[in-house]
């Protein structure tokens, strides 16, 4: 919850870039990235604080906060913007309970981790540095920002096997879609919205179109791939979800509703979706402790 001075120094400060993009398009455009790479931290809730200090402490490449419980073949939960690994706490039990060891991390500039600003190259050039430590992962989840991420890992066929299963929850299939939004909320005149998508591809080195889902079909490259999505998300257009179901030439898509695009990450509904995909593709030997 925001205070009355910081939402009224929050009215300020877009007024004024609205203002500047008019006459400095350049300039409003630097501001801009600047808000838009600056995540905002929020204290855990205390079952939330509890359960994340109940895990095991990892200690990874890039200096990231991360925590692990429970054995067995490993899944990677990738948290969204402004958020942070514990977000999963509510759904990680079942995962547990089904033999499975789960490892969450603070992304860049979010948790307990250090940084100031951060994007979701940035998250993608930590994943990699820090897999490294976590051990053989064998699927990957990742949430809003935290798909987006794991697209642009996966885009290196290098650092992930093909039989990874890859799951997208709530993710934007368009970074460029985010940023007009973006662009849009600032009041940006339409010079100072290029200036920004100019500026972004020359700070993070990937320009949106390249750093999209909807623009890199990872169903060629890998055998299991999950996207799940909410049609009452209302941050992240459940149309995100049918353009990537039309554009991908394979791939499992599920629809969920009613959960929004938080609250997904805390539902049982999620859970037994990725449990489903998973057990679907265990060898007949069975590698975890139940189907």
């Amino acid at each position: 919850m925001f205070s009355k001075v910081e939402i009224d120094m929050k009215k300020i400060i877009i007024s004024f870039v609205r203002l500047l993009s008019k006459v400095a398009p350049k300039k409003a455009a630097i501001i801009a990235f600047r808000i838009f790479t600056l995540p905002r931290r929020s204290k855990r809730k205390p079952l939330e604080e509890e359960f994340w200090d109940s895990g095991q402490r990892i200690s990874v490449a890039s200096g990231r906060s991360a925590r692990s419980w429970g054995e067995g073949e490993t899944i990677f939960f990738i948290h969204g913007w402004e958020s942070r690994g514990s977000h999963f706490y509510k759904i990680i039990p079942y995962f547990l309970e089904a033999g499975f060891r789960c490892v969450v991390w603070d992304g860049p500039a979010h948790g307990n981790s250090p940084g100031k600003y951060s994007n979701a190259p940035d998250f993608a050039r930590c994943l990699k540095e820090d897999l490294v430590d976590i051990g053989t992962v064998r699927t990957i989840v990742g949430h809003s920002m935290g798909g987006a991420s794991l697209g642009i890992l996966a885009r290196d066929t290098q650092i992930l096997a093909d039989d990874t299963n890859l799951v997208f929850v709530s993710s934007p299939s368009s970074i460029r879609e985010v940023f007009n939004a973006f662009s849009s909320y600032l009041g940006l005149s339409k010079k100072s919205a290029q200036e920004l998508i100019f500026l972004a591809r020359d700070k993070i080195g990937m320009g949106v179109d390249e750093a999209s889902l909807l623009f890199n079909d990872l169903s060629i490259h890998y055998k299991n791939i999950l996207v799940v999505h909410d049609c009452d998300d209302r941050e992240i257009s459940f149309e995100n979800f049918n353009k990537l179901k039309t554009k991908w030439s394979g791939g499992t898509f599920s629809s969920t509703s009613g959960f929004g695009h938080r609250r997904i990450v805390g539902r049982l509904e999620l859970a037994e979706i990725i449990l489903k995909f998973i057990s679907e593709r265990i060898d007949k030997e069975g590698l975890y402790a139940k189907n």
